[in-house]
């Protein structure tokens, strides 16, 4: 059976792959926030209006109903909030000059607007219509805007999972098949062609969590992901590394591993739970290249 992924955060902790020095730790302040914040799905540094943006599950009412959702902007020491969602915002990026705004919403402000939007002059603008569970991740490869979710139409047409900006509209990058349904979270280019990770499986069976596209169709990348999913990806040190929910056995590794090109690798023991055991499962949520090291984070689930 496939899993589905989860967004339940019980323990999160964060591990640098790498040899790296110690550095000063730092107390923690709060900024506070307007509304009440369930979680924060993305952080976003504009670095042109020098200001950072934040979405996830953010009510203006402090009641915890998605239907009055917020982007928070942080500028100049002070939050304030852009636009009132009825559902929650994922997924935020700027795509040449233009603030781009994902999720499950229909609607911003009273503007029709399903699953993504544009922030620009001050207002919400329209940008496509993506229903169908709308978009879970925005991502900009080799200068191209990428749409990643669970829909299966984008402004009309058939679109599964994975969409790229064209001029002014939504063009489909390559369809596939899975009888059970799909979630595609995060995309990036490794080797020259496009990779994709998320809970899907293109041939139908248990295999995928991360596929490749051959510029017709995608396909498991050297068999995918033998009973799990996808999450996270980045490329380091000329390897591609996937992390998600996954087992270590069928897998070489458990939750995370490597991809040299050839062949699946591990990473040593992968994340254990205290007496070094593999008794929890634990699902990546984030891989970032800093410093010239590969930064983690995880949540164990019980």
């Amino acid at each position: 059976m496939k899993t589905r992924l989860i967004r339940l955060v019980m323990l999160t902790f964060v591990f640098v792959f790498g040899f790296r020095s110690a550095h000063a730790q730092y107390p923690w302040e709060g900024a506070g926030a307007p509304g009440r914040v369930l979680f924060i799905e993305q952080f976003y540094n504009d670095t042109i209006e020098d200001c950072m943006y934040a979405v996830g599950q953010i009510d203006l009412n402090s009641d915890f109903v998605i239907n009055d959702n917020t982007v928070l902007r942080y500028r100049n020491s002070v939050w304030d909030t852009l636009g009132i969602f009825d559902n929650r915002t994922l997924s935020i990026i700027l795509w040449h000059d233009t603030l781009v705004v994902g999720g499950g919403f229909t609607t911003v402000s009273g503007l029709a607007a399903e699953g993504i939007v544009c922030y620009a002059n001050g207002q919400w603008h329209p940008y496509g219509v993506i229903p169908g569970g709308g978009v879970f991740k925005l991502r900009v490869v080799n200068d191209e805007l990428y749409a990643l979710g669970s829909f299966t139409s984008i402004d009309g047409h058939a679109c599964r999972g994975v969409a790229k900006r064209d001029g002014s509209e939504w063009v489909n990058v390559g369809l596939f098949s899975d009888p059970d349904g799909f979630i595609l979270v995060d995309i990036l280019s490794y080797n020259g062609a496009l990779i994709a990770c998320g809970d899907v499986s293109p041939d139908g069976d248990e295999d995928g969590g991360v596929i490749r596209f051959d510029g017709n169709s995608w396909t498991p990348l050297g068999g995918g992901i033998v009973g799990g999913q996808g999450t996270t990806m980045a490329v380091y040190k000329g390897e591609l590394y996937v992390g998600g929910l996954f087992p270590i056995g069928p897998n070489p590794g458990k939750s995370i591993m490597r991809w040299n090109g050839m062949e699946w690798r591990s990473l040593g023991i992968g994340p254990q739970i205290i007496n070094g055991s593999y008794q929890y499962n634990y699902q990546m949520e984030d891989l970032e290249v800093h410093d010239d090291a590969l930064c983690m984070r995880w949540f164990q689930i019980r």
